[in-house]
């Protein structure tokens, strides 16, 4: 896979967040993803991931933002790594976060992912 498709199919991953499309987001994956999330949670094969999609989206907790603001590509190990800006809403309540995605790819689909967050509001103990 070239880089233009790997980031077509990140930013389709993202577009299917956004947009609640679950039609998208399965197109993506590979039958043996394995998803660890920065929360600490993890689903292993597509069809836990269609199961973690509508149960993340009920009572009406969407992705209103997500943003990627830096993205790499590794040929030869068939890999992204995306740096990002996301912004939801949960159980009620809004939160932000930026974050950090790993994504492998086999078979021209999404077969590991893994999420690291990082604190939007950034601090500086020792000074700027």
């Amino acid at each position: 896979m070239n880089k233009n498709k790997a980031y077509t199919i990140v930013d389709n991953y993202f577009k299917a967040w956004l947009d609640q499309n679950k039609a998208l987001f399965l197109s993506l994956l590979h039958n043996k993803i394995i998803v660890k999330e920065c929360t600490g949670d993890m689903y292993k094969s597509k069809s836990i991931c269609n199961d973690w999609f509508d149960g993340w989206h009920k009572h009406n907790n969407k992705v209103l933002q997500w943003d990627i603001t830096q993205r790499n590509y590794d040929e030869e190990k068939q890999t992204v790594v995306v740096e990002w800006l996301f912004t939801c809403q949960f159980e009620e309540a809004v939160y932000t976060f930026e974050g950090c995605s790993l994504i492998e790819f086999k078979d021209d689909l999404i077969i590991g992912l893994r999420e690291y967050q990082m604190d939007v509001n950034k601090k500086y103990p020792y000074g700027k």
